[in-house]
Parts: C-alpha cells; sequence; structure tokens
C-alpha cells in the first residue's frame, strides 16, 4: 500500500470520527452550530472523496487469486462516501427547510457514518 493511499484512508477517517463526535456532541448539549459543524465535516470530506474517485487517485489492481485487494475495498468506501454526502446534503436541506423528520434522518446519517467509519477501520487492519 502507498503511503498516499494510507493519508487519504486516514484524512477521511478522522474527518468521519471528528464529524461524529460533533453531531453526538450538538445533540446531547442541544447546540445546533456544533451539529452543522458535523455535517459541514462531512461536506469536506465528501469533496474530497469526489475529488478521489473522479481523478482516479487509488489504482485498482487485480489479484491473481481473485481476493479483492486493499485498494479496491479503499475505492469501494471512497464511493459509498460518496452516497453518504447525498444524504447528508438532503438532511441539510431538511434543516434549513425545517422539515418535520429531520432528527430521525440525521440519526440514519450517524449510523451511516459509523459504518463508514468501521468499515474502513476493518479494512485498514487487514494486512497488505
Amino acid at each position: 500500500m502507498t503511503t498516499n493511499l494510507l493519508s487519504l484512508t486516514s484524512i477521511s477517517q478522522w474527518g468521519l470520527f471528528l464529524g461524529i463526535v460533533f453531531i453526538i456532541y450538538g445533540w446531547l448539549e442541544s447546540k445546533d452550530k456544533f451539529i452543522l459543524a458535523g455535517q459541514l465535516t462531512f461536506v469536506a470530506i465528501s469533496l474530497l472523496a469526489l475529488w478521489i474517485v473522479l481523478t482516479h487517485q487509488i489504482e485498482v489492481t487485480v489479484s491473481a487469486n481473485g481476493v479483492l485487494t486493499k485498494e479496491t475495498k479503499v475505492l469501494g468506501f471512497f464511493k459509498g462516501y460518496l452516497w453518504f454526502s447525498i444524504l447528508n446534503i438532503v438532511t441539510l436541506l431538511m434543516k434549513i427547510f425545517k422539515l418535520r423528520y429531520q432528527k430521525i434522518v440525521l440519526a440514519g446519517l450517524i449510523l451511516y457514518a459509523l459504518l463508514l467509519f468501521f468499515m474502513l477501520y476493518s479494512v485498514m487492519q487487514t494486512p497488505a
């Protein structure tokens, strides 16, 4: 694995963690600015994911025995993060227009973020 792949995944994993912490803290303390900061952190990381996918920063190699390589799994993570960013934008729009079920969708967003976080964690723990 290259150091470029390691740095890209580390940045996105820390961004996910930071966004999750901001949103949960904002819920516990009833501070909307922290929830917004968490969602804007997700937006920033989604721009990184979009750049990675569009510019082909991760080269997918084919393994001889048909097992998915670490690079393929990380690319799948970034594509999943793009779907996550769509849900994040929907949640932000629901907050702007003060729609009714915004907190429920935000809870689903947090669950999806945790899924992505541990998906990337398990990929990074596998040997190269």
